[in-house]
């Protein structure tokens, strides 16, 4: 009996996290991949200080008011202790659906969203960290926590970089033991270390080497620290695996969400809930999301004033189109009893979205129930434009 009970209590002790995403989890994007996993914790992009601190009422509304069903992590990066206050300050008195604010201590270079001096930068600080920590601790009220988000490790230079030995791991030790000192509650561990210059961003996420063993000696010596572990994840059967015999029962996954968003449904009811779906299930539950997000569109753009655009609108359908393009004709090919449903709402989000284009698309006009899913997806080009259209493929080919 003991032993059921442990599989139940880690059942219900599982989290599942879409990881922040520079130019992608802003908050259309959030909107429907929460409607595919309602349980998923979602966050938002990188949020630097200093752009925070310029916005307006109605630029605040744009990031963060649209979650108010379902709280979201904010993640923050700045290296001001007197900036982060007022930051946090702001932030809380609008009143948003937070659930945690998270201080960005793990992008290695300016282009994937850190910077010379803050970023993975802070790790080679743990004083300024757990400042910085401590005034998000102090300026949050009780029911928003504070956590951070780090590498195993911090290198200057490719040539530096080496496994992460005793030496490399007791400096991480003591980064998190002084951020503990803030209160925290949790830290999320990208299982590779960062190279602050001499890497592309890309790079930072292939030639560092994963170590999932350095994320487990910390979960054994801070027990009473909430552990995530993030990096490389990219199937359900690998994270379902992951889970075996390991100290750490929390996951974030952001590439793999991006390239393949419908998998949140099985996250939501596999991995989260031990419960399997037939096929009919499965699309049965596309078919809502993207109801709901249908209805978002139609919202978004018959307001006089729009908050989001026809771009930001358009990525989180295009990423679907592409997984639906892309599973067929592979043992990935997804048999949906419901696809000429899910086809007939993609269609008429793709035909809002149109009937409030500059751009007149003879294409769309042509799309049925029959069209493949290439079809539908070439369509965005006319609505979005040829340039952002193109830079969705290059930056999609690249997660």
């Amino acid at each position: 009996m003991a032993g059921f009970a442990w599989l139940a209590l880690s059942l219900c002790a599982r989290e599942f996290h879409v990881a922040p995403m520079q130019g992608y989890t802003n908050a259309p994007m959030r909107f429907l991949l929460q409607k595919l996993a309602p349980d998923s914790q979602l966050w938002t992009e990188m949020e630097k200080v200093d752009d925070l601190l310029l916005l307006d009422h109605w630029g605040l509304d744009k990031r963060f008011g649209l979650d108010q069903d379902s709280p979201i992590v904010v993640q923050l990066g700045g290296n001001k202790v007197e900036d982060m206050q007022t930051c946090v300050q702001k932030l809380c008195n609008n009143e948003y659906a937070i659930k945690d604010l998270n201080l960005n201590c793990g992008c290695p270079s300016i282009e994937s969203g850190g910077a010379s001096n803050f970023g993975a930068s802070l790790m080679k600080e743990p004083k300024l960290t757990r400042d910085l920590l401590l005034t998000m601790r102090e300026c949050a009220p009780d029911h928003i926590s504070v956590s951070l988000k780090c590498r195993i490790g911090v290198f200057e230079t490719p040539d530096d970089m080496k496994s992460i030995n005793d030496e490399e791991y007791e400096k991480l030790n003591h980064f998190i033991a002084r951020a503990t000192e803030a209160k925290i509650s949790g830290i999320i561990l990208h299982a590779r270390p960062a190279v602050l210059s001499g890497l592309s961003p890309k790079n930072n996420r292939i030639v560092p080497v994963l170590d999932y063993s350095v994320v487990n000696r910390v979960a054994s010596d801070f027990p009473d620290l909430h552990i995530t572990v993030n990096g490389g994840l990219r199937s359900l059967p690998m994270l379902q695996s992951m889970v075996v015999d390991s100290p750490v029962n929390s996951y974030m996954a952001g590439r793999w969400i991006l390239r393949k968003p419908l998998d949140l449904v099985r996250i939501q009811s596999e991995f989260l809930h031990d419960l399997k779906i037939d096929d009919s299930t499965f699309g049965d539950r596309i078919c809502s999301a993207l109801m709901d997000y249908r209805t978002l569109i139609e919202k978004t753009i018959s307001s006089r004033d729009p908050m989001f655009s026809h771009w930001e609108l358009g990525l989180p359908l295009y990423l679907i189109l592409e997984q639906l393009r892309e599973s067929e004709g592979t043992d990935e090919e997804f048999n949906l009893s419901s696809e000429e449903d899910i086809k007939s709402i993609l269609l008429e989000s793709l035909l809002l979205l149109s009937s409030h284009s500059s751009g007149k698309n003879k294409k769309l006009n042509r799309l049925s129930s029959s069209s493949t899913w290439k079809q539908m997806s070439n369509c965005l080009k006319c609505l979005v434009g040829t340039k952002v259209f193109n830079k969705w493929k290059r930056n999609r080919v690249e997660l």
